[in-house]
């Protein structure tokens, strides 16, 4: 344990995934980080299938990936609300739905893993499916976050209020996925949490200036390019081009 001093303290570490609480969930390769969800993708894009728990956006987008990846891979997707994309609109989920039929993705909705092992999920059902299994079931915080001491909202990330300031000390911030604003709650999401920067940056201007941060009203709505780009190849392209040109800049930044 060390003692370190500040002045300003800022966390923004993100969120972890969340937990599948079945049997074997050792054998699950989990959203989050994704450098181990790519490096244990890399060494079974030989599995006989693949099973996905979770059909938000970032399953289904994998889902997709899969399926041009392993052309007769078998391919679910686990989901355990009654629908998908709940909360996008009807003529989106109805495309998707049509989507997955025709590249033959299965989707499994009000059902849940029961099992699963290195080369098979079992449902709740029992029903068994051969094939890795992945995990898409949303943002979930960090266990570190209950031993900080600060104040937490009832989603376990930490308080803040619409100044990014903790809801317990004035001289701490949290941004990003980490952070959550009861009071104007945004989804866990990269597109939200990019957001930050800007916002962040004019409030420790503020606090060096003497002043108090002043209040941030992050978008509503983001971006989705899942239903696009199935339906117009180009768009998939520029998504690509976009994604592949976000990495190499974070690249360059941290050497």
């Amino acid at each position: 344990k060390v003692d370190v001093p500040f002045d300003l303290l800022i966390i923004n570490t993100g969120a972890g995934a969340r937990a599948l609480a079945v049997e074997g969930q050792e054998h699950v390769l989990a959203a989050k980080p994704v450098e181990a969800l790519f490096s244990g993708l890399a060494s079974r894009l030989s599995a006989p299938g693949y099973v996905i728990a979770g059909a938000g956006p970032a399953g289904l987008e994998v889902a997709f990936a899969l399926r041009a990846r392993s052309p007769s891979s078998p391919i679910t997707v686990v989901e355990r609300a009654k629908e998908s994309l709940s909360a996008f609109p009807k003529s989106f989920r109805q495309r998707i739905a049509r989507r997955l039929g025709e590249r033959g993705i299965a989707l499994r909705c009000e059902s849940a893993l029961a099992e699963v092992s290195a080369h098979q999920a079992v449902l709740s059902d029992g029903t068994r499916i051969a094939g890795t299994t992945l995990a898409f079931t949303g943002a979930a915080p960090s266990p570190l976050l209950a031993h900080l001491g600060l104040a937490l909202a009832s989603d376990g990330f930490l308080a803040v209020d619409q100044r990014m300031v903790s809801r317990s000390r004035p001289d701490v911030m949290a941004v990003g996925d980490v952070a959550t604003c009861e009071a104007d709650p945004r989804p866990k999401a990269g597109v939200f949490a990019v957001r930050s920067g800007p916002p962040l940056a004019a409030a420790v201007r503020a606090i060096r200036d003497g002043r108090s941060p002043p209040p941030v009203r992050l978008q509503r709505r983001g971006l989705v390019l899942l239903g696009i780009m199935l339906e117009c190849r180009d768009v998939w392209r520029l998504k690509d081009l976009l994604d592949r040109a976000v990495v190499a800049r974070f690249r360059a930044e941290s050497h």
